[in-house]
């Protein structure tokens, strides 16, 4: 998860349990992941492609560590192939190209779109406290900051206020400052494999 629970705890309604302030970072983690299409710290896993020929593999999610790649069963050596560290165009550099044909590749590796130090980045931790502290409101507080957000021009004696057309994809959050920070990590579309 993106958040601890001492982070929330300050901005947490005081009834607030630790349980509750848990589900809501796992919440709001899930979110991040399901709108990014990455995550946002290690994981190891274990992807099988099918081989297309060609000296570049490319990857759905940042490398962070490769374990071990095969070719059909059979280890690569090390030296055959090389990591692009690059977050938003995740690949694998084979130095002789990658078989075509039936062959399958195995990559083991640990994997997520991680900070130089192997840690979740400071943007999406942040999002994660904002997504997780509106999970804690009661539904119409949250309705009213989705609101807020909207508001293009207001009057003080007339009490009116103009909204701007809510113009946002369903899948985001609603809360403009997150929905930016999310949509700067969204996992670009796959332009195919080996």
């Amino acid at each position: 998860m993106y958040a601890t629970v001492d982070e929330l705890r300050n901005v947490a309604p005081e009834s607030t349990t630790d349980a509750q302030i848990e589900l809501a970072i796992q919440m709001a983690t899930e979110l991040i992941d399901r709108i990014t299409g990455q995550w946002f710290e290690p994981r190891r896993v274990v992807r099988v492609y099918r081989s297309k020929g060609g000296t570049t593999l490319h990857l759905p999610v940042p490398v962070i560590e490769v374990h071990s790649v095969t070719i059909s069963g059979v280890l690569e050596p090390a030296a055959n192939y090389r990591v692009t560290h690059d977050a938003r165009n995740p690949r694998i550099l084979h130095r002789y190209g990658w078989p075509k044909g039936r062959a399958t590749i195995e990559v083991d590796a640990d994997c997520g779109y991680v900070a130089e130090d192997g840690t979740t980045p400071a943007p999406i931790r942040y999002a994660c406290q904002r997504l997780a502290s509106m999970y804690l409101l009661p539904e119409e507080d949250r309705q009213e900051l989705r609101q807020q957000a909207r508001v293009i021009s207001e009057s003080t004696d007339g009490h009116s206020y103009t909204l701007a057309k809510d113009e946002r994809p369903a899948s985001l959050t609603g809360d403009p400052e997150i929905d930016g920070i999310l949509m700067s990590y969204m996992r670009l579309p796959s332009v195919g494999g080996a």
